[in-house]
C-alpha cells in the first residue's frame, strides 16, 4: 500500500510539477510579448506531461525491480 501511495504521489508531482511551471513560464511569456492566452496548448502540454510522468515512473520501477 505504501508503495502505491509512493506512485501516485510521484505521478502528481511530476505532472501537476512540470504543469505549474509551464503555467508560470507562459504568463511571464505573455506579459513580456503581450501575447493572448491560448488553452489549446494549456491541455496540450498538459497531456504530455502526464505522458511524461507515467515513462518516467514506469522505468523507475522497472529499475528498482532490477536492483
Amino acid at each position: 500500500m505504501k508503495k502505491l501511495l509512493m506512485i501516485v504521489f510521484l505521478f502528481f508531482l511530476i505532472t501537476y510539477g512540470c504543469h505549474i511551471l509551464t503555467l508560470i513560464n507562459l504568463e511571464i511569456f505573455m506579459y513580456v510579448f503581450n501575447a493572448w492566452q491560448d488553452f489549446e496548448l494549456y491541455n496540450v502540454l498538459f497531456s504530455v506531461y502526464t505522458a511524461c510522468a507515467i515513462v518516467v515512473i514506469t522505468m523507475y520501477l522497472l529499475h528498482k525491480k532490477k536492483n
